[in-house]
């Protein structure tokens, strides 16, 4: 029952917190816990790094706001009870999914998904932070000391990245500080909170379509189960993920820009920038890729439209609170901006393209051989033209019989994945070809449609859309000349909510979009296809980015004897594999940590037949 009502507790505090907002900003309800998950998120960070208070100290502020927010709530009670009432309703459903999935699969489904590697990361980021304060971490922060761990192993793999873009991290660490919950429930919560999250937003959003309640939902839960966004979520993206909600607002009131700047009003750029400062905190990377087309669609419209130069120095003072808001944060969003993630993402030859990269080309494709991802990624370092390096994916593919590749492609780059061929399936290949030949002739039909429509309207929503389309084929096609292919992907993915658009709707060129329902049920099957074989916890296994090795569920059963654990004074291990040890780190760490538990016994952990063994 926790995994189903401690997520709707959480987006309850979140909205109390939010309803501050409402004493002058006029919030819809939807965006009510959006508000109140970006000050708790902005706070966190303040308090945690500036002031170096702890997370257990952060807790009685968010305590206190909770209890302003019931205040203001007060006023207008019979109003918040039907708000909270309709929030309720609309992820009731989502909650019953979420809650059987983890309850009938367990904890050898949600221990982690698909990137152990990012997982882990943000799982052992967040005890780290509920742990210790920010000065007691870097004090921590030496190659002596990093050596010298014993029991807390998850200290090693967190203390390097103290700085890098730390918000969803902050998070967690507020969940770790739970005592009942075991953290890797915590990280299924978590998703489940911010997926949560992600359907209110889409559904503050889809508002502006001028659609129905009923309409709105089912496109909102479209996206929400859709490639578009369950991609992210089986890659355990955490930042990402949470940033989401926050990119929706944006791209809502960014179409509603020109309206408030000619009538220039002051409230709507408190929460424009409000929700910028939040996104851009929560996810630097996503914010510098957004941040472009935004600015040039501001410029062509004070063009467009004559803005005076008063209402332009205005704007000019709301750019300054933005950089007063996320100044606080210059170290963990601008400082680990320009030194990490920017390198990376245009000059570093990264190769986790193959992985996150693989899907497009269907279900079987070069990734299942390791011969030829070794003569892929040999072709891709020695920087051989992305004519050859495709030549050679071609042909490896024809080689291994994988002849109906090609009408992959198309859909399973639009979310159709789940019904690309593989050489499992047989004859029913031939079903599948005749299937995809006309998904592929639907989604041409509409792109081709949707774009004749966007490049004549003169709708605002059409132009600041239009603005977005070609900033990401002009940067899409640079970072694949210069064959930056996983930065392409990421660029893909954080965009995700228009191209969910471009395939799903139907534009028209005096209004908005018409959604295409039957292109929206077939999306939401993805989900379904994935889930419905268990297979050690991985489900489905092909080439969607749901888990990185296989063997790493394979090979292992995800559960050991906690209160075995809990009575180990010195934990020592028989194995070298850093996941399986973070995870009984996080376990064990999180349990005893300045606790009184009589720890008396030293232990060593070996696996045996698959399990883990305390001796």
């Amino acid at each position: 029952m926790i995994f189903f009502f401690l997520p709707i507790i959480i987006i309850l505090l979140f909205y109390y917190i939010g309803n501050i907002f409402s004493i002058k900003l006029n919030i819809d309800n939807f965006e009510k816990p959006i508000y109140g998950t970006g000050l708790i998120v902005i706070l966190a960070n303040y308090s945690y790094f500036n002031l170096n208070l702890t997370l257990q100290f952060f807790l009685i502020l968010l305590c206190l706001l909770f209890f302003v927010g019931m205040l203001v709530s007060f006023f207008n009670f019979k109003d918040n009870i039907n708000e909270i009432l309709s929030i309720f309703k609309n992820i009731f459903i989502l909650q019953i999914l979420f809650s059987l999935l983890a309850t009938f699969y367990g904890e050898q489904f949600y221990v982690f998904r698909g990137n152990a590697h990012d997982h882990f990361a943000y799982l052992t980021s967040g005890l780290m932070f509920s742990s210790y304060s920010f000065q007691e971490l870097l004090t921590m922060n030496n190659v002596e000391y990093i050596a010298n761990i014993k029991n807390d192993i998850y200290l090693a793999n967190s203390l390097h990245i103290i700085q890098s873009r730390p918000s969803a991290q902050l998070m967690l660490g507020l969940l770790m500080n739970l005592e009942f919950l075991d953290p890797m429930k915590i990280g299924f919560i978590f998703k489940s909170v911010a997926s949560i999250l992600i359907l209110l937003s889409s559904l503050a959003f889809f508002k502006n379509f001028k659609i129905n309640e009923r309409l709105n939902l089912f496109f909102s839960y479209a996206f929400l189960l859709s490639f578009f966004n369950f991609y992210n979520y089986e890659i355990d993206a955490y930042s990402l993920i949470l940033s989401l909600p926050f990119l929706f607002l944006i791209l809502k009131y960014s179409s509603n820009l020109v309206e408030n700047t000619v009538k220039f009003k002051n409230l709507f750029y408190f929460k424009y920038i409000f929700i910028w400062a939040c996104y851009f905190i929560i996810y630097p990377n996503g914010a510098a890729i957004v941040i472009i087309p935004i600015f040039i669609y501001i410029c062509l419209s004070i063009f467009r439209h004559k803005i005076d130069l008063i209402k332009i120095f205005k704007l000019f003072l709301f750019l300054l609170l933005f950089f007063i808001l996320i100044l606080p944060t210059f170290d963990t969003t601008i400082i680990y901006l320009f030194k990490s993630e920017i390198p990376s993402g245009l000059k570093h030859k990264m190769d986790f393209w193959g992985y996150f990269g693989a899907f497009v080309l269907g279900k079987d494709n070069p990734i299942h051989n390791y011969d030829a991802i070794l003569q892929i990624k040999e072709l891709w370092r020695s920087s051989a033209p992305i004519s050859e390096i495709l030549s050679t994916i071609y042909r490896i593919n024809i080689q291994s019989e994988n002849y109906f590749f090609i009408f992959n492609i198309i859909p399973s780059i639009f979310g159709m994945f789940h019904f690309s061929t593989s050489s499992i399936y047989g004859s029913i290949n031939y079903l599948l070809v005749i299937f995809l030949i006309i998904i592929n002739f639907i989604f041409i039909k509409t792109i081709f449609y949707n774009f004749k429509i966007l490049f004549k309207s003169k709708m605002e929503f059409y132009i600041l859309y239009k603005v977005f389309i070609i900033y990401f084929t002009a940067f899409f096609i640079y970072l694949m000349l210069n064959t930056q292919f996983w930065p392409a992907i990421k660029l893909y993915f954080v965009l995700s909510p228009l191209f969910f658009i471009l395939i799903s709707f139907k534009f028209n060129a005096n209004s908005y979009p018409v959604g295409i329902k039957y292109i929206m049920i077939l999306l939401m099957l993805l989900p379904l296809y994935k889930y419905t074989e268990f297979n050690h916890g991985i489900g489905r296994l092909d080439s969607f980015p749901s888990i990185i090795k296989k063997e790493n569920k394979l090979l292992i059963n995800w559960k050991i004897d906690r209160e075995a654990l809990y009575k180990c004074k010195d934990i020592n291990y028989g194995f070298l594999d850093k996941f399986k040890k973070n995870y009984i780190s996080l376990i064990y760490s999180k349990k005893t940590n300045g606790t009184m538990i009589n720890k008396t016994v030293k232990c060593r952990i070996e696996i045996k037949n698959n399990n883990f063994e305390i001796k």
